[in-house]
């Protein structure tokens, strides 16, 4: 129960932050900023890390699907253009469940699956239609 992977990821999603981000391209910030939120650990592992406390060292909090759905649908009412999910591969189940219960309450932002440049093919196959990758 207390494992955890290569990338230091256990069982339950862990959540850095979530916010409005104006960071990214002009394309995805719209007026509104891209709803980011930031998932703890990475199976990258690159030394060139930006967010490195958040990628690498865990910082974060876990947090069930009903809190991430409604992180979507807090960064929806403050105006974000979309949701930016920040590397979030080896969280890809718990993602899937909480868009689920979000667009349950009436979520309809589209979604960024920010991979930093990298994703095994299948993840991408199983994203078709899904996310906007």
């Amino acid at each position: 129960m207390g494992m955890r992977g290569f990338c230091q990821a256990s069982f339950q999603i862990e959540i850095s932050s979530y916010h409005p981000h104006v960071g990214e391209e002009k394309a995805i910030v719209g007026k509104g900023g891209s709803g980011t939120v930031s998932l703890s650990n990475c199976c990258f592992r690159s030394v060139f890390c930006i967010n490195s406390e958040i990628s690498q060292e865990g910082i974060g909090k876990p947090r069930s699907i009903e809190d991430i759905a409604e992180m979507m649908l807090h960064l929806l009412e403050m105006g974000c253009h979309n949701i930016n999910l920040l590397t979030q591969t080896h969280y890809f189940p718990h993602i899937v469940l909480a868009v689920n219960v979000a667009a349950g309450k009436r979520f309809w932002l589209p979604l960024v699956y920010n991979t930093c440049g990298w994703e095994r093919l299948e993840i991408v196959k199983r994203l078709d239609r899904r996310i906007d990758t």
